[in-house]
């Protein structure tokens, strides 16, 4: 099966259909684009057809529907039909989102293309369907995916092309992405006036943000692993320290809750520098009006989650603000961890093999031939969190990883050979195995199927257009470890429960700082360090 358009070209599509044209409504661009579908497949009853912008996901965090439609019986439609043909059931575009405001009648129907940033690419996608779906107007991307379940014969796409314009100038325009400082690109940084969100999601905006705007205005310190080094914890006279704060929303989501959460993060930025934390402290804001009932709930999970690790909670403390000052609560926690003779016999381990530059699992330890370890699956946490959240409930059964990963840690040090170690929270594994490759000064190369991702996982990162690489973890470990002793850690790991998934995915190489997965049909392509984690508040 194949979908064209004739409002595509020479891979762009044209002017009218997007914010450069003249047609509006309510604001948005209103054109909608022409296309056909050919070749459809024996048993087709009707097609569905769904028009987004993989692009935007940097930008505001989610892939933006410009136009969805269902039981359409007819392989053509024409320009310009979008809100005047009746014999198709539209539905409701991105304009009504936490990014606008447009009513759902106002935003159903088409939205055309309005890039806020740069040059973005279009998928036009269609499916044939062995039913119809009797969805009502205005339905949204995850009714028509739902109700699609079962009854895909095939699917085709296109992909077009279009670029900012003169948007700005023409009264009665809205934007797509309201904030003009909301970028993906760091290089475009310079002159934010304004904090955004990706200035803490984790990945190469927030980096940049850091060096410009907070750690440059700090002291220079003498320690092992400065603040400079942007690792997981600092490390000033062999006592390891670090803080996390979490904001995470809701409170309590499938697998874990923001105690539990505060606890196990903590937790493992101190265990992956190869140190044994020994105790904590934890400080928390609380709305007024918020029940006892979540208070007491929250500090419960947070005791049980320290006496099971065996990190006990050494000092705290406790502030309410007036209603509508945070929201329901927000927790930082710190932690303390000492250097342990494991660590000291796993890199001398490694030494055995080839040198060893750091006394610390520092991400600027990795060397060319060293293997990469992942714990287990990617993208639970923040898939199971966003489902829970949104109410998209893509896979009933999923849920967050979140667990301290001390116990499990210790289990690879004591094999031996272990040289870095970090916990792919914020921006995911994408934005950890990139760290790696810029502090170390390497290359990787990732076999992508040997990554452990569940098939929830991976319908719906598909399915909202994010890579599931750059989606946070919080029970989840990445390990360098030198090649001759991979396998050894492997087994080590595995025979907790926390790594019993574990596997071995790639490894370090000579070259290019940069990380390059190697598809299933023997394909290459550039993994890209995220601008940021594409799902907001998932710790």
């Amino acid at each position: 099966m194949r979908i064209a358009s004739a409002g595509i070209s020479n891979g762009s599509f044209m002017d009218r259909y997007g914010a450069k044209g003249t047609e509006f409504r309510d604001g948005m661009p209103s054109l909608s684009v022409p296309f056909e579908i050919t070749d459809a497949p024996e048993g087709t009853v009707s097609f569905a057809v769904v028009l987004d912008d993989y692009d935007a996901i940097p930008v505001c965090g989610f892939d933006w529907i410009h136009w969805i439609l269902c039981d359409l019986k007819r392989a053509k439609v024409e320009e310009g039909e979008s809100g005047r043909a009746s014999d198709f059931t539209e539905g409701c575009n991105s304009w009504h989102s936490i990014a606008d405001s447009l009513t759902v009648e106002q935003a159903t129907g088409y939205g055309g293309m309005a890039p806020p940033d740069r040059e973005h690419r279009y998928t036009l996608k269609a499916y044939a369907l062995d039913c119809e779906l009797g969805l009502s107007r205005g339905f949204m991307m995850n009714d028509l995916y739902f109700a699609m379940k079962g009854h895909v014969l095939a699917h085709a796409e296109v992909i077009g092309k279009y670029s900012p314009g003169e948007r700005t100038a023409r009264e009665g325009l809205r934007r797509p992405f309201p904030n003009p400082t909301t970028i993906s690109n760091p290089s475009d940084y310079a002159g934010m006036p304004k904090v955004i969100l990706n200035h803490g999601a984790g990945g190469e905006l927030m980096q940049e943000f850091l060096s410009k705007h907070v750690t440059s205005h700090f002291p220079k310190m003498k320690a092992d692993v400065p603040l400079d080094s942007m690792d997981d914890s600092a490390v000033v006279d062999d006592v390891v320290f670090t803080i996390d704060g979490h904001t995470v929303k809701p409170l309590f989501f499938p697998g874990g809750d923001i105690g539990k959460l505060s606890v196990a993060g903590t937790v493992n930025d101190i265990s992956v520098m190869g140190a044994t934390p020994i105790a904590l402290a934890c400080s928390v804001v609380i709305e007024e009006g918020l029940d006892m009932d979540i208070v007491d709930r929250v500090f419960d999970s947070m005791g049980r989650t320290a006496e099971g690790c065996g990190v006990p909670i050494a000092t705290g403390d406790t502030k309410v603000v007036g209603a509508g000052a945070v929201d329901q609560m927000f927790m930082s926690t710190s932690a303390i961890g000492k250097r342990s003779d494991i660590l000291d016999s796993d890199l001398a381990k490694a030494a055995e093999y080839r040198p060893v530059e750091h006394r610390w699992c520092t991400d600027s330890n990795v060397k060319p031939g060293d293997a990469i370890i992942v714990s287990g699956y990617m993208g639970d946490h923040g898939v199971s969190l966003l489902s829970f959240r949104e109410g998209y409930g893509f896979d009933t059964d999923l849920q967050s990883d979140v667990a301290p990963l001390n116990k499990m840690i210790a289990e690879g040090l004591k094999a031996g050979g272990i040289v870095a170690m970090k916990d792919p929270t914020r921006g995911g594994l994408a934005n950890t195995l990139n760290e790696w490759c810029s502090k170390s000064h390497i290359g990787m190369e990732i076999d992508s199927s040997a990554i452990p991702i569940r098939d929830g996982v991976a319908n719906a990162c598909d399915m909202l257009g994010i890579d599931p690489l750059s989606i946070g973890n919080e029970g989840k470990c990445v390990i360098g470890v030198v090649p001759e002793m991979a396998d050894e850690v492997l087994k080590a790991i595995r025979r907790t429960p926390e790594g019993k998934d574990a596997a071995i995915i790639g490894h370090a190489v000579d070259g290019v700082e940069r990380v390059v997965l190697r598809t299933e049909i023997g394909g290459r392509r550039i993994l890209e360090a995220p601008a940021g984690d594409p799902v907001p508040r998932i710790c």
